[in-house]
């Protein structure tokens, strides 16, 4: 028999990785009955935010800022997983929400630095192909001559503006 069913809010805790979290979950009722409804696709965003809280208080990268990291050295899931000698689907499987654990999280966040990811590079690109390898090389040479030039930037806007518009300072 079919019912309507009432959508409230209620405050819900889901265990991840054994850590009650608390959430506002969006929750499906019977409407004549009052007994919760499952619904897969509602279940599967509270429990998203229930992960995404996780993160917040455990300050990780989310699955988002994961991709950007990977997308900003142009590298496939697979590539960057070998690169860091983790599984081959470890990557998609934290762009697709599954938590990293903090020793993942900290070298994603370490490579996220040009300097940093050129030294790993040296010392793993072994792990890759030699043409993915020589184009990641580009790609953190370029990295690195941007920050260059936008320190030589600040520098001179540093340097110029503290002098005094006047004959003796040429201006």
């Amino acid at each position: 028999e079919y019912t309507e069913a009432r959508l409230r809010i209620e405050n819900e805790v889901y265990h991840v990785r054994g850590e009650p979290i608390q959430i506002e979950a969006e929750i499906a009722t019977c409407q004549k009955c009052g007994t919760k409804i499952f619904d897969e696709e509602r279940d599967s965003r509270n429990l998203e935010k229930a992960y995404s809280h996780y993160r917040d208080k455990h300050n990780l990268l989310s699955p988002d800022e994961i991709r950007t990291i990977r997308d900003k050295y142009g590298l496939s899931q697979r590539a960057l997983s070998r690169l860091l000698g983790w599984g081959e689907i470890t990557i998609h499987r934290y762009e697709n929400g599954a938590i990293q654990d903090n020793v993942h999280d900290s070298l994603l966040r370490l490579i996220e630095n040009p300097q940093n990811m050129q030294k790993f590079l040296k010392a793993n690109q072994n792990k890759l192909p030699s043409y993915v390898a020589a184009r990641l090389k580009k790609r953190i040479a370029s990295f690195l001559q941007e920050d260059k030039e936008q320190a030589f930037q600040v520098s001179f806007e540093r340097l110029v503006s503290h002098q005094h518009v006047d004959l003796t300072s040429g201006f």
